[in-house]
């Protein structure tokens, strides 16, 4: 959340490259990151390895990417932001 990065003098340049470290244990297949955006919208990182297509998930949520990495930037608060996205 925002508070977090104002806690700790961080951006959110500095957390993107977090999505990619749960992807470091064999066993993840598909690694998800919300980050909270200064305009109170959230940026959706999503990041696999496999059959899983990222991109097909971020599409149908309006951002882009491809199979392996890609994203979307969706509106709302993080509990109905998570919602919408990993349901």
């Amino acid at each position: 959340l925002r508070s977090d990065y104002q806690e700790l003098s961080a951006t959110t340049n500095d957390a993107d490259n977090l999505v990619n470290q749960p992807l470091r244990t064999p066993q993840v297949q598909v690694a998800v990151f919300f980050s909270e955006l200064p305009d109170n919208s959230f940026k959706v990182s999503l990041r696999s390895r496999g059959s899983f297509d990222c991109s097909r998930l971020a599409e149908l949520l309006g951002g882009g990417g491809h199979q392996n990495a890609a994203g979307v930037r969706l509106e709302g608060d993080l509990e109905s932001v998570r919602k919408l996205a990993l349901d």
